[in-house]
């Protein structure tokens, strides 16, 4: 029997090690600087989120930003919620044709930028921009997960912790008369555009942390914290692999889009009214806007 060659042996285990610890490598995460802040909760305030988030996005700030959340009325969350509430509630929306910001589902993305900024103004703070989180023109799947994970990054290291939007739909099956005729004389997939794609619930949430590469498919992670129980969560951003249409805008600006619309979400906690729907209905979570810092 031949000898192996001990050099020979040693280059190869080096080789395998090597490509095996280029898989276990940590991945360095960004937080935001003030990982002790005070947490919010919306309790009993059932369509507040944003007003939560927003709460949320000052307490994880800088000492300016501390400051303007204390100076809100009130000592618990629940007096800060409804001196919000107080503030904001029955302004003009900018997004609805007649009302205020406060819909019965809740405040749109764009009259929650306004509000963020409305405030942060009031208390000689930068800006925020806000963004829907669509997929551009000739964007790849890929593509739009590197752009969303480096829209975050960039916030979260400049200190602002992104409000993020997260919706939940399901596609609802809806025959019409004429297609169960069709299938009585033969016609082949008679069901096959009968089912209808129907928005469920949307929440907000705030980011406090985010790894600093997005993965290889455009997929990544993120810490945030969820408003509805004031709780530090984890959940999983993605390309979805199988095609959905899904909503843009609100109101008379409300227009559906498809083509892999928006990157999907997954968390174990984050419910949306999905698991009330039947078991054979198609359910997804997407992300669907971003109030952030350039």
């Amino acid at each position: 029997m031949r000898k192996k060659c001990p050099v020979l042996l040693l280059l190869a285990c080096i080789l395998i090690f090597g490509k095996a610890s280029a898989f276990e490598k940590n991945v360095s995460w960004i937080f935001v600087r003030n990982d002790n802040a005070k947490v919010y909760s919306q309790g009993h305030h059932k369509y507040s989120c944003g007003y939560v988030a927003l709460l949320n996005n000052l307490s994880f700030g800088n000492q300016e930003s501390q400051a303007a959340v204390s100076s809100i009325e009130g000592i618990t969350d629940d007096d800060k919620m409804s001196a919000l509430e107080k503030l904001f509630n029955d302004k003009t929306s900018i997004e609805y044709s007649k009302g205020g910001r406060m819909r019965d589902v809740g405040i749109s993305s764009a009259d929650l930028l306004q509000i963020c900024n409305e405030f942060r103004l009031d208390h000689n703070l930068q800006p925020l921009k806000g963004i829907c989180l669509d997929r551009l023109k000739n964007e790849s799947k890929i593509e739009m997960g590197t752009r969303i994970h480096r829209l975050l990054l960039t916030s979260i290291e400049k200190g602002e912790s992104p409000i993020i939007m997260v919706r939940s739909e399901s596609a609802h099956f809806k025959p019409m008369w004429y297609q169960s005729a069709a299938s009585v004389f033969g016609v082949t997939s008679a069901f096959e555009k009968a089912s209808k794609w129907d928005g469920l619930q949307g929440h907000y949430l705030t980011v406090i942390g985010i790894p600093a590469k997005v993965n290889d498919d455009g997929s990544f992670c993120l810490d945030y914290i969820d408003p509805a129980k004031g709780k530090k969560r984890q959940l999983f951003v993605y390309p979805e692999v199988r095609n959905f249409v899904a909503p843009k805008g609100v109101d008379k600006n409300l227009k559906w889009i498809g083509s892999f619309p928006y990157l999907a979400v997954a968390a174990s906690t984050l419910n949306l009214n999905t698991k009330e729907e039947k078991w054979n209905e198609r359910t997804i979570v997407f992300l669907y806007n971003a109030i952030y810092s350039e």
